[in-house]
């Protein structure tokens, strides 16, 4: 078993930031620990903003429960990110804060690395069913009808998400907790045989 790497390896020109180093824990913070969590709440602002017009009552149609559901997994994804990467690079600034960097986020970290990737891949299969069924609207608009009905847009959305929950089991089996040689209650991710 390979202890998993979560070390952060930053090259500008041709010299090599470690993470062990002052300024790379400082642009960790920045990234990770600022930079994400800007980013991530102008993405919840737009997806509030989303959401008043999408969950109007009048809003109907199957485009609609797409763009419902690109909209949840977007808010998901966004939240997973903030939890596994912010969370972590302030913790790196503050060492008092061992107990969340050595015991939390390493037992939560497959769990939510599975949601995400979950979330990702139903995200771009309904991206796809989208476009999809934009092209058969617009180049074959009399058979529409037939094919994109409110029940095959639910049954769609099922599917990938089935889909989508099959496929990433195998990154439940990919990592494991183990227990640091520290003195301290310290746990470790670690690369797993069949990861």
């Amino acid at each position: 078993m390979v202890e998993t790497n979560g070390k952060v390896n930053i090259s500008v020109g041709f010299e090599f930031i470690q993470d062990d180093n002052d300024n790379a824990v400082m642009l960790m913070f920045v990234f990770w620990g600022i930079l994400i969590l800007i980013i991530g709440a102008t993405g919840f602002i737009g997806n509030i903003l989303t959401i008043i017009v999408l969950f109007r009552k009048e809003m109907q149609s199957t485009t609609v429960y797409f763009l419902r559901t690109l909209l949840i997994t977007d808010t998901c994804i966004i939240s997973g990110c903030i939890l596994s990467l912010s969370i972590i690079s302030i913790t790196q600034l503050y060492p008092q804060m061992w107990l969340l960097t050595d015991v939390i986020y390493p037992s939560t970290y497959t769990p939510i690395n599975y949601i995400v990737m979950t979330l990702q891949f139903i995200n771009f299969w309904v991206t796809v069913a989208v476009s999809v069924e934009h092209y058969i609207i617009i180049c074959h608009p009399y058979r529409a009808e037939r094919f994109w009905q409110k029940r095959h847009g639910f049954i769609l959305i099922g599917v990938i998400s089935a889909l989508a929950m099959a496929y990433n089991i195998p990154r439940y089996f990919a990592t494991t907790v183990t227990f640091c040689s520290a003195s301290y209650a310290c746990h470790s991710i670690i690369s797993t045989a069949f990861g």
